[in-house]
C-alpha cells in the first residue's frame, strides 16, 4: 500500500533577534498559537510532538508539553543544530505515514542570548567539543577549532583551491543573502551591504570574514504536518512534502565538505 501524502498546513514564527526578557515558553507558545491559528487547529488536535533541540539553549520535549498544554501519543526530541528540516520534519513525516499520530506539530526554539560568545569556555557548547569524538561541527578546541566557523574555513579553501576560485567571489552570496533580508521584516541584519563593504570585513577564520558568518539569533518556529484529507479540508491550502535529503555519517564524512574530506 502507498502512503498517504503528508502535507504542512500551517506555519508560525516570532521571527530572529534577541529576546532576553522572554522566556523561551513564551517564545515558544506564540510560536505554536500562531501555527495552529494559521491551520484551524486546537491544541487538543496535536498528538505528535517533534523538538528541534533541548537544554540547555531549549526546552526538553516533556517540560515543552506540559507548559503549552499539550497530550501527545508520540514525542521525539533531537539534538541536530541547524538541520531542523532534516530530522525534524521527516521524522514527523514518517510518523503521519505510519499511522502513529494524526497531527504532528514541530517547534524549533532556543535563546542564544543568554550564553557567552560561541569559540569561547563561556559557550554554551564548548566542552561539548572537548568529549571523546569532539563535538557535531568537528570542534576540537585542543587544536585550535573551537568553533563551527573552522571547520567551515577548512572545507571553503579546500573548495576555493580545487576549482580555482577566487574568494572575494564568496561576497556575492552575502551581499544577497542581506538584499533577501532587507525585505522580510522578520530579519536580524536587514542593512544592504555592498561587494566593497564585504571585501574590507575582517576575516574571523580564513578564508571566512565576518560578513560570511551568520549571527546568534534567539527565535521560535513551529511547523504543523498532516495527512491526505484532512490537510485538504483546512484553512490553508496544502504544501503536500515531497521528500527530503539527509547526509551520510561516519569517518569520512564532514558536514561541512564533500565525501570523503573526513
Amino acid at each position: 500500500m502507498t502512503a498517504e501524502r503528508v502535507a504542512v498546513v500551517g506555519v508560525g514564527t516570532i521571527g530572529c533577534g534577541t529576546f532576553a526578557d522572554e522566556s523561551l515558553a513564551s517564545m515558544t507558545n506564540r510560536a505554536v498559537a500562531a501555527a495552529l491559528a494559521d491551520c484551524g487547529l486546537e491544541r487538543r488536535e496535536v498528538d505528535g510532538l517533534f523538538v528541534h533541540i533541548g537544554s540547555p539553549r531549549g526546552l526538553d520535549y516533556d517540560e515543552l508539553a506540559l507548559l503549552l498544554g499539550l497530550e501527545v501519543e508520540l514525542s521525539l526530541q533531537t539534538w541536530s543544530h541547524g538541520r531542523f528540516g532534516a530530522t525534524v520534519i521527516g521524522t514527523a513525516c514518517m510518523a503521519l505515514q505510519c499511522d502513529l499520530v494524526e497531527v504532528a506539530l514541530c517547534v524549533g526554539a532556543f535563546k542564544n542570548s543568554p550564553f557567552a560568545r560561541i569559540g569561547t569556555t563561556a559557550s554554551v557548547g564548548f566542552f561539548e567539543g572537548v568529549r571523546e569524538g569532539a563535538g557535531p561541527h568537528a570542534e576540537t578546541p585542543s587544536v585550535g577549532m573551537a568553533a563551527p566557523a573552522a571547520g567551515a574555513a577548512m572545507s571553503t579553501r579546500r573548495y576555493l583551491d580545487r576549482y580555482g576560485i577566487d574568494r572575494e567571489r564568496l561576497g556575492a552570496v552575502a551581499v544577497a543573502q542581506r538584499t533577501a533580508a532587507a525585505g522580510n521584516p522578520l530579519a536580524v541584519m536587514r542593512e544592504p551591504i555592498t561587494q566593497a563593504e564585504y571585501e574590507q570585513s575582517r576575516f574571523v577564520v580564513e578564508p571566512l570574514r565576518l560578513l560570511d558568518c551568520s549571527v546568534p539569533t534567539d527565535t521560535a518556529v513551529a511547523v504543523v504536518l498532516t495527512r491526505g484529507d484532512r490537510a485538504r479540508s483546512l484553512a490553508q491550502p496544502p504544501v503536500w512534502v515531497l521528500g527530503f535529503q539527509g547526509i551520510h555519517a561516519g569517518p569520512n564524512e564532514f558536514i561541512f565538505g564533500r565525501p570523503g574530506l573526513g
